[in-house]
């Protein structure tokens, strides 16, 4: 199956689109799948995805001191937010024309990323340590919360990206909070010289490498709302957000797979991990495959009609899930043995 790369490439939204005109409701899909954007490359710098890889090898390297690191860990991070915050207090005028958003927007953005680490953390631990009932339980809350909250504050105020944002907002705070101080309580460290060195020695030196995946994932919804427009985004965004359906299934996947990839490393078992990846990869491409097959009707389930010409987008995204799928798995060996340039 061949797919016409000048419809990406040859403003085919802008040429095939003249009955989808910007609406309140499609400038507000914009604004939020802009702010979603950004809001993933200022989480990387204010938290240098030490809930990743890094944490994965501490839980391993610390075993016995699994609470004292990642109380220090969620210091660390609060320090390194506070610091970017702070640049941005004092060029605020400059980042608020980069971003395009408005200054309320970027103080929930920076709220949220100060907040979602602490439940990275936590969930972290939760698989390693295989405690999945409790994780599930809080994954589901939080899943359930997000949309009333949002749907609440959009019935009372009007339906603007703004009122949907500080619903997710609002939720972080109730789930983030008590975990930050639950954290905090029990691990009883801020600052360690050891986790913290050991953290920023192999955390920052892959802050290249997630910019990039961030901005390979984000970068095409910021440059069609740069270099389109507005309606383009929310179509877009919505033809993405399907064809990645896929990679929360290998989310999840991925999350059991790193502390079972890390035992049977440690083992030196790699023959039965070849066989269960093999297997696994099969797996991924036909849920992708599975998915081509069904974009038109996906498109009108969470879209409608008028989203009909992003359709196309879908297969092309979907299959790419599968080299994700891929990398997450020859990247794991890499972060055991903390191969890393410092």
């Amino acid at each position: 199956m061949v797919y016409d790369l000048q419809f990406l490439t040859e403003g085919h939204f802008v040429h095939h689109s003249s009955d989808f005109h910007a609406s309140d409701e499609h400038r507000g899909v914009r604004t939020y799948t802009v702010y979603l954007s950004w809001l993933q490359i200022l989480t990387i710098m204010t938290s240098l995805y030490l809930f990743n890889g890094v944490y994965d090898n501490a839980m391993a390297k610390y075993e016995k001191q699994r609470d004292e690191y990642t109380s220090a860990m969620q210091g660390l991070t609060l320090v390194i937010t506070g610091a970017v915050f702070a640049l941005y207090c004092f060029t605020s005028g400059f980042w608020e024309k980069i971003l395009n958003l408005p200054k309320s927007m970027i103080l929930l953005m920076f709220l949220e990323a100060l907040l979602s680490p602490a439940l990275s953390y936590w969930s972290g631990r939760q698989r390693f340590e295989y405690r999945y009932r409790i994780l599930v339980c809080v994954t589901i809350l939080q899943a359930l919360m997000n949309p009333i909250a949002s749907l609440v504050l959009i019935r009372i105020n009007g339906g603007t990206a703004m009122m949907r944002i500080l619903g997710i907002v609002g939720v972080q705070i109730c789930i983030c909070v008590p975990i930050i101080v639950f954290q905090f309580c029990k691990g009883k460290e801020f600052f360690s010289k050891e986790y913290w060195g050991y953290a920023l020695r192999i955390g920052i030196p892959i802050v290249p490498h997630y910019l990039s995946g961030i901005i390979l994932n984000q970068g095409d919804r910021i440059m069609i709302d740069k270099m389109v427009g507005k309606t383009e985004v929310a179509l877009y965004g919505l033809a993405y957000s399907i064809g990645m359906l896929v990679q929360l299934f290998i989310s999840g996947m991925n999350s059991a797979l790193t502390p079972w990839m890390y035992s049977k490393i440690k083992k030196g078992d790699i023959r039965s991990m070849r066989k269960v990846l093999q297997l696994l990869s099969i797996v991924v491409v036909g849920i992708a495959v599975a998915l081509m097959l069904i974009s038109p009707e996906l498109v009108l389930i969470f879209g409608s009609p008028k989203y009909r010409e992003a359709v196309y987008v879908i297969p092309p995204v979907a299959a790419s899930v599968f080299f994700i799928f891929i990398y997450n798995i020859l990247s794991m060996p890499q972060f055991y043995y903390e191969k890393h340039s410092f």
